[in-house]
């Protein structure tokens, strides 16, 4: 009997064979070198402050490839090197790139010759922040259903609009799932900003009705990340919070002074309108006089103008503050502080406004002082601290009066020896 020669046996399931197909293949990536990947398309995206992505619009250029932007001002090109059945067909395709896929398809079978000239190539435009999310976009579209995605708050509202424009439906319900959940008077400021960029009025809205709902616990750090335009967008909101008018004027004043370059007097009467600050705080009345006037407000009888409801608070105010400034041993370091700077708020006030303020801060300590007189002793101090305020508040105003007459007497002098040059010049003329 004939015995073929025995073989060797390296049958499946040997350990040299396991240990073969151990090392699997990486899973398809647009990260990976576009050879070893078989890259059939590449996306070529720049970024600018107008891009057209998002207008959908596409045209096809004599190379046959696909673009996107038509905006001049571009900034470094960022290339990725993608796979059609992943963008186009996978689980979590792109509706946009499946037609686009599907056009440049029909167009090549329409002529068999740009199969061969084509280059396969997609240009896009986005905004910086869309653009810096497009890699997490792809990488999202290439991960396996289920996988977690990558998203924070800084970047939430950049990737919804990706999600939008390249019509990836999952992306854009888990995107909206995280802001809905993450949206809050802290985050709201950013969320409006980014929503603002990309034209997203539902985010925007969302974002304004938060921050107005709770406008009086929102920190500064975050209302002053925002325009003063945005700011009025949200203090005219009927969600806002109105119950404080004292702490609603206190938070406007901390944020003027945070963008005071920002702030004009359109902007300054829009977001403290007497139905939002109906009463100023005492503390903030001769910082909004400063800036009203500095902007160049006009002085207005009207109760509901700005600049009546001010001066309402002023005299009041002033007579803390002057208190605040002269005995700084008695109070704290930042009352002190406070003080000093309103009164050089009241110094730089125009003459008429500051006699106005202080007459009726004289009369108001006057009304304090006769009303300590009846009172009982052992708040008497409060009487004696009423009384020199009184007498030095007057004195303010002798300095004023003095300063008046001696200008009013300069005046008078420079207008008599004109009078005599004019007359001497005449007679000159005549004689002559």
């Amino acid at each position: 009997m004939h015995h073929s020669p025995q073989r060797q046996k390296i049958g499946i399931g040997t350990k040299h064979e396991q240990f073969l197909y151990m090392r699997a293949t990486p899973a398809l990536s647009w990260r990976l070198d576009p050879d070893d990947s078989l890259s059939d398309w590449t996306l070529r995206v720049t970024s600018s402050e107008n891009p057209t992505m998002g207008q959908r619009y596409m045209h096809q250029n004599k190379d046959s490839s696909t673009s996107l932007s038509r905006s001049p001002l571009k900034s470094a090109l960022k290339t990725y090197f993608v796979h059609k059945i992943v963008l186009g067909v996978g689980p979590r395709k792109s509706e946009f790139f499946t037609r686009l896929f599907k056009k440049n398809l029909e167009d090549s079978r329409d002529d068999a010759s740009s199969c061969s000239v084509s280059k396969n190539v997609t240009k896009i435009d986005l905004l910086p922040s869309a653009a810096a999310r497009f890699p997490a976009m792809l990488d999202y579209v290439y991960a396996a259903p289920g996988a977690p995605l990558d998203i924070n708050t800084n970047d939430a509202v950049a990737m919804r609009h990706l999600a939008s424009s390249f019509g990836i439906k999952d992306l854009f319900n888990e995107t909206t799932d995280f802001i809905n959940a993450d949206l809050n008077p802290e985050t709201a400021p950013l969320y409006l900003m980014e929503a603002r960029k990309f034209k997203n009025d539902k985010v925007a809205n969302s974002a304004i009705q938060t921050i107005a709902k709770k406008f009086q616990t929102v920190k500064m750090i975050a209302l002053s990340q925002m325009p003063p335009h945005y700011l009025l967008e949200i203090v005219q909101s009927e969600n806002l919070d109105r119950k404080n008018s004292d702490l609603f004027s206190s938070k406007i004043a901390a944020y003027c002074r945070c963008r005071q370059e920002e702030i004009t007097l359109p902007l300054l009467k829009g977001l403290m309108n007497a139905e939002n600050a109906p009463i100023i705080a005492e503390d903030e009345s001769l910082y909004f006089l400063h800036l009203l006037i500095s902007l160049g407000g006009e002085e207005d009888n009207d109760e509901k103008n700005l600049f009546s409801r001010c001066m309402s608070q002023a005299p009041t105010y002033l007579t803390k503050a002057r208190d605040a400034a002269q005995n700084q041993s008695e109070i704290s370091k930042a009352a002190y502080r406070q003080g000093r700077t309103s009164m050089e708020f009241y110094t730089n006030l125009p003459d008429r406004i500051k006699v106005h303020i202080l007459e009726k801060a004289t009369a108001i300590c006057q009304e304090i002082d006769d009303g300590n007189k009846e009172i009982k002793p052992t708040i008497a101090r409060g009487g004696m601290r009423a009384k020199k305020q009184v007498l030095r508040m007057k004195a303010d105003m002798e300095n004023m009066r003095s300063t008046y007459e001696k200008k009013v007497e300069y005046l008078q002098t420079r207008l008599q020896k004109k009078e005599e040059e004019l007359l001497s010049a005449s007679s000159s003329n005549v004689h002559a």
